[in-house]
């Protein structure tokens, strides 16, 4: 077999050598790491603590708008979509009318087979004793 091959290395010296760049890589993001988290979080950490009631609205109003335009950004982008594949103005407003409602009664339906299972599972391990003991007519 070759022997530059680094896998065939087994001294202990060469899997260092070999290691090393591993080490100094993760020694020089954890360096990044903490400065970073001293430069930005730190301050904000400062601030949301001497400035509660202002901090939570800003974090608050922060989420809401983030969400907004997530949303907002999506319906575009579905928009867009409908549009190049040559829908009608009446097959779009169908669809993003509809779309929410089956979306609703989908998760809906499922939570409804889950609960349901959960229970059924409830049951019969709550009964596991009397099936057993059922089974073997003791």
């Amino acid at each position: 077999m070759s022997k530059n091959n680094s896998f065939e290395n087994t001294g202990l010296l060469n899997r260092i050598k070999e290691s090393s760049i591993f080490f100094i890589f993760i020694i020089i993001s954890a360096v990044i790491s903490l400065i970073i988290i001293d430069l930005i979080v730190f301050p904000i950490a400062l601030f949301a603590i001497k400035n509660k009631e202002l901090y939570t609205r800003i974090i608050i109003h922060l989420l809401w708008l983030s969400s907004s335009l997530f949303f907002i950004l999506l319906l575009i982008k579905k928009l867009r979509f409908l549009k190049k594949i040559e829908l009608t103005n009446y097959q779009i407003i169908k669809y993003i009318l509809i779309k929410p409602f089956l979306i609703f009664t989908t998760t809906l339906i499922i939570i409804i087979l889950i609960l349901v299972l959960v229970a059924i599972l409830y049951i019969i391990l709550q009964n596991n004793y009397y099936i057993l003991y059922s089974i073997t007519n003791l």
